[in-house]
């Protein structure tokens, strides 16, 4: 039986982009399709107001990122905090990019700040000193003090907890954004600049993701090791 898992929408990709890359689960299930056994999706809108669903209702769940920060006093994310609780106690697999990745932390006693912007190809360095990762970031927000029993896994000089694995229960996250493909990252950069990004941080994404390649395997490890081990 295939397995049936969960993506869960926490922002809007810009109306302009969704025609020629799609909604952010859509750009999250590509990115599953690349590294799972065939498999069933729902993607459920709670940025649009559907509930949280009961977490044994699905096999696993990637929540993706978000234009809205998880400190936000939205009750759309109060929901969630207190859904990630419950999916962790039920040791259900849960897969967290950018937003996701803050919310996760933050429902598990975490720390989640604003700082200053990090946009484009980013380079991370890897807690255990193998290959470093570039992969493609646009954030404001990060995560500052990671929970308990939270083991870290990459870093940067401009985000020092940029992916986290939890040891009690199949949970990882990342800061960054495979689901991006870099055609995408261009012009979700061009389109933002102004508001939110300064001319000189857009052009440095821009510079920085030309001609750019990702090399996702060992992302795709992860989200394996996470969701069908």
């Amino acid at each position: 039986m295939k397995r049936h898992y969960c993506l869960i929408e926490t922002g809007l990709a810009p109306e302009t982009l969704v025609p020629k890359h799609g909604t952010y689960p859509s750009m999250g299930q590509d990115l599953l399709v690349q590294c799972l056994e065939p498999f069933d999706s729902t993607a459920i809108s709670v940025i649009n107001g559907d509930s949280v669903p009961d977490p044994e209702a699905f096999d696993g769940y990637m929540i993706m990122g978000s234009e809205f920060s998880v400190n936000d006093n939205s009750p759309w994310i109060e929901s969630l905090l207190v859904f990630i609780k419950d999916v962790v106690q039920k040791q259900i697999p849960l897969v967290g990019i950018c937003f996701g990745h803050q919310a996760i932390a933050k429902a598990l006693g975490g720390t989640v700040k604003s700082g200053d912007w990090v946009v484009g190809a980013t380079r991370y360095d890897r807690a255990d000193t193998s290959q470093p990762l570039t992969t493609i970031a646009y954030h404001e927000d990060q995560v500052v003090v990671a929970p308990p029993e939270a083991t870290l896994l990459m870093n940067s000089a401009d985000c020092p907890i940029a992916s986290l694995r939890y040891q009690y229960t199949p949970c990882w996250t990342i800061q960054s954004h495979p689901e991006f493909t870099p055609s995408f990252a261009l012009e979700l950069f061009e389109l933002t600049r102004g508001i939110p990004l300064t001319d000189d941080i857009c052009d440095a994404a821009i510079a920085s993701v030309n001609d750019f390649t990702p090399d996702l395997g060992s992302i795709h490890q992860e989200i394996r090791q996470t969701f069908q081990p």
